[in-house]
């Protein structure tokens, strides 16, 4: 129910913002990453 309801983005979403806001978060050591791998097994 959280998930679908997207509690967890959310509260993500709102502390970046506090953190952001008071600059308490060095941009410059941020990196992206990312990686999709299918699910042999089936999985969803």
């Amino acid at each position: 129910e959280w998930v679908e309801a997207e509690v967890f983005a959310r509260l993500h979403q709102m502390m970046l913002d506090l953190l952001g806001s008071a600059g308490a978060i060095d941009w410059s050591r941020a990196s992206v990453d990312a990686m999709q791998v299918r699910a042999v097994k089936g999985g969803t």
